[in-house]
């Protein structure tokens, strides 16, 4: 919300985005195949990750983590991918004592039946029509599941500075 609102979350939002991605990123490989499948993914129609970059690196700076949905076009065989966004995924369950080992996410939906998602450690993610859901988290504590965004400790600041704005006029 405050990203939303206050024009210097935004821009403080936009300066790490801005040192993260810089020009951009690009993955290659010296392996052919591999590389052929990275160019293709990163510039097939459904994903334009270039463009996507920002967007992203912003969620991950607003909320501390980011769900990306992996699908498989069925006509293509590709991959591609979609953010949900992080304030829609309302549980997350884990195998029991390893919390690192997500298995799945439930998002919820408006006027919709929440959807659950799979993660690569189940037994469903064997099936490619299954939609896979991925999950990185940054600025958690050791124990943690969720992230932090990096907005977070700055919020109490903004809001002092914005007052004290308003008061100065």
């Amino acid at each position: 919300e405050a990203w939303r609102s206050n024009p210097m979350a935004r821009r403080l939002t936009g300066l790490i985005t801005a040192y993260v991605i810089g020009d951009g990123i690009e993955l290659s490989s010296p392996y052919r195949p591999l590389n052929r499948f990275i160019e293709d993914f990163f510039n097939d129609p459904e994903n334009l990750i270039a463009l996507e970059l920002n967007e992203w690196c912003d969620e991950l700076s607003r909320t501390g983590e980011i769900f990306l949905t992996l699908h498989t076009h069925p006509s293509t065989g590709m991959s591609y991918t979609r953010p949900i966004p992080a304030a829609s995924i309302h549980a997350i369950t884990w195998t029991p004592g390893d919390y690192r080992r997500e298995l799945t996410y439930a998002e919820r939906r408006l006027a919709e039946p929440d959807q659950l998602w799979y993660s690569p450690f189940t037994p469903e993610a064997q099936n490619v029509a299954t939609p896979l859901m991925l999950h990185y988290a940054v600025n958690r504590p050791v124990g943690a599941v969720r992230g932090s965004g990096d907005l977070d400790p700055t919020l109490p600041w903004l809001r002092r500075y914005s007052h004290w704005l308003e008061d100065r006029v």
